[in-house]
């Protein structure tokens, strides 16, 4: 059912004490991630495979990405009399890290039911399918950078130390999005309505957020994206990106979130991960 030596049965005792579910559920954490020279490959795979028998094969991910930005980029550069020279490269940072951040959420609902064959016939950790997702979703997140890369070389953006700081800031995103899977797949197992819930929200949250437009364009409704946090999610690497150094406040509230995430999921993963195949 769930992972267990070889040579072992695992009995799910319902009557175990919380701290026993804990120490369990953390070892199901580490075994997991020791195990990250398999789930690598395989999330690897996983991104090759959803373009597989294609002509670009995973470039497809990139040409996509590419239109969506070069036709937004100009609407709305127009729309908003944003100058070219800031608007595509702008755009083209936010729609990239907004896709890994959406796909944590929508994606991460769907996590153990698409991983339902591995979770009933292998014996291995939970956490397992939670590591393979979510690198898979990195992979695409460094590979979509290039994107910005092109869209920041079309239009000569000033290149300078404080891009380098967009490295701790993808860490950071890479963190949370590790503890938001790890708390949204057994949800989404659990509760299959979720999904239809979520994936509207997301949407509302996608415009309420400063993804495609620039938020000292607000004027006195600045505080949509002050107490929005995904606009703190897409500033501590697109601000880098950009040639400016994140604010501490966006620094600040994206490590809190990352603790007090880990928090919560830990404590949901040590509660439910025995739980996980019979929701299946």
């Amino acid at each position: 059912m769930v992972r267990a030596k070889p040579d072992e049965l695992y009995v799910y005792d319902a009557s175990r004490p919380f701290a026993s579910r804990i120490a369990d559920g953390l070892d199901d954490l580490w075994q997991g991630a020791r195990m990250a020279r398999i789930w690598a490959k395989l999330g690897w795979w996983d991104f090759k495979g959803q373009t597989r028998r294609t002509l670009l094969g995973p470039l497809w991910s990139v040409l996509g990405t590419g239109i969506t930005v070069a036709v937004l980029g100009y609407v709305y550069g127009a729309v908003l009399d944003l100058e070219s020279a800031q608007a595509f490269p702008y755009i083209a940072g936010g729609l990239v890290i907004w896709f890994f951040i959406s796909g944590c959420i929508n994606g991460g609902l769907s996590t153990y039911m698409s991983a339902r064959g591995v979770i009933e016939e292998r014996s291995l950790p939970i956490s397992f399918s939670v590591y393979r997702f979510v690198f898979r979703y990195a992979v695409e997140l460094i590979v979509k950078f290039s994107v910005f890369a092109v869209a920041a070389a079309a239009v000569a953006l000033p290149v300078n130390a404080n891009m380098l700081l967009a490295i701790p800031g993808v860490l950071i995103l890479l963190v949370n999005g590790l503890w938001v899977v790890l708390v949204f797949a057994p949800l989404g197992a659990r509760f299959r309505d979720v999904a239809q819930i979520v994936s509207p929200l997301m949407l509302i949250a996608f415009l309420a957020s400063p993804v495609l437009w620039p938020e000292g364009m607000l004027g006195s409704s600045s505080f949509i994206a002050k107490y929005n946090p995904f606009a703190h999610f897409l500033a501590i690497v697109r601000d880098p990106l950009m040639g400016s150094a994140p604010s501490a406040t966006s620094v600040t509230l994206t490590l809190a979130f990352a603790v007090t995430g880990w928090i919560l999921a830990v404590v949901v993963h040590c509660m439910t991960k025995d739980r996980i195949v019979y929701w299946l």
